[in-house]
C-alpha cells in the first residue's frame, strides 16, 4: 500500500453522513471540555493573562474601550492598552454585554465568568471539527474522523479550552487558515487568496506571531500558483491589511508609535532574556520577575520598546548563552525539555496528555516522512509548527503556545494511524487469501529437497 493512498476500496460515507459523525464527535469534545472545566480544573488566577482578557472584556462592554484592566483595578484609572491582541477580549465582550457588572472589572467567580469559560469550550469544539475537516482534506474521511476523535479527547486542548486564554480562538483560526490554504494549493483562486489574508489577519489579532504565516505559508503558496502568483500574493496581503490596519491606526493614535498589533513584545523579550532564564533551574523559560523594572513612561508602547532593548542588550552581552537558550526554548515549546514545567491545569491530566502528545508527535513525524516520500506537498502542514518554533526561539517556550501547531500535528498523526491500520488490513487479507488458496494444495507443491 502506497503512502499516497490511504483510503482503500471501501464504500465511502456521504458528505452528510461525514458531517453527522463529525458533529457528534465535536459535541462529545464540547462535553468533555465543560466537564473538565467545572470539575477538576484549577481556579483562575486573579492576576494572569486569562483574568486580563475577562476583565478587559467587561470594560469593553461598559463602553470604556480596550483599557488596561489591572491599572483600573488597582488605581482606578482607565488607560488605553494594547497589552494583548484585541480579538479575544472583543469576542468575550459580546458575552459581557449581557453579564458585565455596571462598573468595575467584575469577579472571577460566579455565573458570569462561567459563561465566558464556556465560550472557550465552544471554540475548542469548533477546533475539533476543523481538525477533522483538515484530516479529510489530506487523507480522506477515515483520517478526518480519526483526527477529530483524537482532538476531542486530547488533554492539552481540553485543559486549555476551559480557561479564558486566547488559545482556543487561535487554534480555531489556524484550523480555518490551513483548510483554506490546502484548498488554495489544490485550486488557486482570487477569493481564496483574499480569504487566506483575512484569516492571517484575524489570527494575528489573536496572537501576533501569526503574521509570520505571510512569509512561511502565504508566499510559498502564491509562488506555486503559476503566472498569477503576484495577483494571489497581493490579494492575500490586502486581506491581512484590511483586517489589521484599523487596529494599527488606533494604536498609532493612542501611543504615537507604530504598534502593528500589541505591546507584548517588550514583556516577552525582557522576560525571556535575563539571568533567571539564562542560568539556574529555569533555563529557557519566561520569568515575570525579569519584567518588573521601574516604569519610566506612562506610554505603554514606549515602555515596551525600552524592555525590548533591555532584553536584547542582555542577550548581546551573553551571545554564547543566548544561542544555547534559544535552542532550549525550541525544545521547551515541543515539550522535549522540562515538560509541564509551566503548564496550567490538573497535574494528572497534564501528564496523561504529555504521554499521548509524545506518541502523537512520533506518529506525526512518521506521517510527514511518508507523505514526503510519496511526493505530497507539505507546506500547509508544516507552516504552523514553523511559526510556533520561530516565536519560541525569539521569545517564549511555554507549551500552551503550541496550541495552533498541534492542529496539523493531530491531522498528521491520524493520517499515520489510518495508514498503519490499512497496512494491517491488507496484510491480514493477503495472509488469509494465501491460507485459503495454498493450504488445500500444499501436498501438491514441489519439494525443494528433491
Amino acid at each position: 500500500m502506497s503512502a499516497a493512498a490511504i483510503d482503500w476500496n471501501v464504500a465511502r460515507p456521504a458528505q452528510r453522513t461525514f458531517r453527522g459523525w463529525l458533529a457528534g464527535i465535536a459535541t462529545v469534545g464540547l462535553a468533555l471540555r465543560i466537564l473538565y472545566t467545572f470539575t477538576i480544573s484549577p481556579a483562575l488566577a486573579p492576576i494572569s493573562d486569562d483574568s486580563f482578557y475577562y476583565y478587559a472584556s467587561n470594560l469593553i462592554a461598559q463602553g470604556h474601550g480596550y483599557a488596561q484592566p489591572f491599572t483600573y483595578f488597582f488605581q482606578g484609572r482607565l488607560t488605553p492598552t494594547a497589552g494583548h491582541p484585541p480579538l479575544w477580549p472583543l469576542v468575550l465582550a459580546v458575552v459581557s454585554l449581557f453579564t458585565a457588572p455596571a462598573s468595575g472589572v467584575g469577579s472571577l467567580t460566579g455565573t458570569a465568568v462561567d459563561v465566558h469559560r464556556i465560550v472557550g469550550c465552544l471554540f475548542g469544539a469548533g477546533t475539533v471539527a476543523l481538525v477533522g475537516i483538515l484530516g479529510r482534506r489530506i487523507g480522506g474521511w477515515r483520517v478526518g474522523l480519526v483526527a477529530a476523535a483524537v482532538a476531542a479527547v486530547y488533554p492539552h486542548f481540553i485543559t486549555l479550552d476551559g480557561y479564558l486564554l486566547a488559545e482556543p480562538l487561535y487554534g480555531f483560526l489556524v484550523g480555518a487558515l490551513l483548510i483554506v490554504a490546502y484548498d488554495f494549493g489544490a485550486r488557486p483562486s482570487r477569493w481564496r487568496s483574499f480569504a487566506l489574508g483575512v484569516l492571517v489577519g484575524l489570527a494575528a489579532l489573536t496572537r501576533q506571531e501569526a503574521l509570520l504565516f505571510i512569509p512561511v505559508l502565504v508566499v510559498p503558496l502564491a509562488w506555486r500558483a503559476g503566472p498569477k502568483r503576484v495577483v494571489h500574493g497581493g490579494l492575500a496581503l490586502l486581506g491581512t491589511l484590511v483586517v489589521v490596519t484599523p487596529w494599527t491606526i488606533r494604536n498609532y493614535v493612542v501611543f504615537h508609535r507604530f504598534v502593528p498589533v500589541a505591546n507584548t513584545t517588550g514583556a516577552v523579550i525582557a522576560g525571556a532574556n535575563c539571568r533567571a532564564t539564562y542560568y539556574g533551574s529555569d533555563l529557557g523559560s519566561w520569568q515575570p520577575s525579569c519584567t518588573v523594572t521601574p516604569v519610566f513612561s506612562s506610554n505603554e508602547a514606549v515602555e515596551s520598546s525600552r524592555r525590548v532593548s533591555q532584553g536584547i542588550d542582555y542577550a548581546g552581552r551573553h551571545p554564547a548563552r543566548a544561542t544555547l537558550i534559544a535552542g532550549i526554548r525550541l525544545l521547551r515549546i515541543w515539550s522535549l525539555y522540562a515538560p509541564n514545567d509551566e503548564a496550567i491545569g490538573n497535574l494528572t491530566v497534564l501528564w496523561i496528555g504529555m504521554v499521548l502528545y509524545w506518541s502523537l508527535l512520533v506518529a506525526a513525524i512518521a506521517g510527514l516522512v511518508l507523505m514526503a516520500r510519496a511526493g505530497r506537498p507539505l507546506v500547509v502542514l508544516v507552516a504552523a509548527p514553523i511559526v510556533t518554533s520561530i516565536a519560541a526561539i525569539v521569545g517564549d517556550g511555554l507549551d500552551r503556545l503550541r496550541y495552533g501547531a498541534e492542529v496539523p500535528l493531530l491531522a498528521l498523526a491520524a493520517w499515520t494511524l489510518v495508514w498503519l491500520y490499512g497496512r494491517a488490513v491488507r496484510s491480514h487479507r493477503v495472509g488469509r487469501l494465501a491460507r485459503v488458496v495454498i493450504a488445500p494444495h500444499r501436498d501438491a507443491l514441489p519439494d525443494a529437497r528433491r
